[in-house]
């Protein structure tokens, strides 16, 4: 009986091994298995979902940034790993840019699931992520026992441990119409926010009342932890394109969604970085897959953004005042 019960435990810790080394598990972990690397003395991070994570490319930049952002993520997992990784920032000038979604403060329906928190057990704590005990270590250590399913299909599929391009979610939007793209992207958030029936309609924002009040307390969280760490924060609204501000979006939509909670939060003004219709970055041209910026506008973003909050800072002799 014991030597059958260590069979099966063998075997599984031998496929979750294996599963560990699937194009699977790295594709779902490429980005947050890159924390681990983050180099020392950093004057900027930028911390967000999947606008801030193809927003901000400090590659040819003459300050020292790293980019941490996860796809997909919300506030609150932000600022567990700003206090958790924040030691990688200098002892000089330290800043944290905060990218905040159009969609920011309405809630997917994945956010609350297990599902979601599950894929920080590789990074954080058990008491930073929002997970049972016993589902924290299953979902770290034994998978298996968690999703056999999902398991079972990663292991079936070869090669495993294929290496992921750099771009590879957002640049497989490449060679579609970027206006059909963009309305794909669209009606995606429609349907997995049932509270919307398009992105135009204010009224559907009664729906979300206790998401808008739950994501103004968690980005204060951020706010807050980077004043206790002494980082300086910015909270950064990304460019979007002309095409989505025009066909997509209704200025009654973002002010009720977006800039509403904004203003309820404890953001002060000097702290938010709106380059939402920037006209540098209008064109549909400048994005890849419809909604994220390319890999040339991301470099011209983050020198924009760099050079902006250095003068701001230079006229409070290198501290933004409150």
């Amino acid at each position: 009986m014991i030597f059958a019960i260590l069979s099966v435990l063998f075997i599984l810790l031998l496929l979750n091994q294996l599963y560990f080394h699937t194009g699977t598990f790295r594709r779902e972990q490429w980005n947050l298995s890159q924390l681990s690397k983050m180099p020392q003395g950093l004057e900027c991070l930028t911390i967000g979902s999947g606008p801030a994570l193809f927003a901000f490319d400090y590659q040819d930049s003459d300050v020292k940034g790293y980019n941490m952002a996860i796809w997909p993520e919300d506030f609150r997992y932000d600022e567990r790993l700003l206090r958790q990784y924040h030691q990688v920032l200098s002892d000089g000038k330290r800043h944290v840019f905060h990218v905040v979604c159009l969609l920011s403060f309405a809630e997917n329906d994945y956010l609350s699931k297990d599902t979601f928190s599950e894929r920080y057990v590789h990074v954080l704590s058990p008491d930073q992520v929002d997970l049972p005990l016993w589902k924290y270590y299953l979902a770290k250590y034994l998978p298996i026992c968690l999703h056999p399913l999902r398991v079972g299909k990663a292991l079936l599929r070869i090669p495993l441990g294929r290496e992921l391009p750099e771009d590879i979610i957002v640049e497989d939007g490449v060679g579609v119409d970027q206006h059909e793209r963009c309305q794909a992207i669209a009606k995606g958030w429609v349907e997995t926010n049932p509270g919307l029936n398009n992105l135009q309609d204010v009224q559907g924002a009664r729906f979300f009342q206790q998401s808008f009040a739950r994501n103004i307390q968690d980005i204060n969280k951020v706010y807050q932890t980077a004043q206790k760490l002494g980082v300086e924060y910015y909270a950064v609204i990304t460019p979007s394109s002309r095409y989505m501000l025009d066909n997509i979006f209704s200025k009654e939509f973002l002010e009720k969604f977006l800039f509403d909670n904004l203003r309820q939060s404890d953001i002060p003004a000097n702290r938010l970085l709106n380059y939402l219709d920037d006209e540098e970055f209008s064109g549909l041209d400048c994005y890849t897959g419809g909604i994220f910026l390319n890999k040339a506008s991301r470099k011209r973003f983050t020198q924009k953004v760099l050079h902006e909050v250095a003068i701001r800072e230079s006229k409070n002799n290198g501290v933004c005042k409150e």
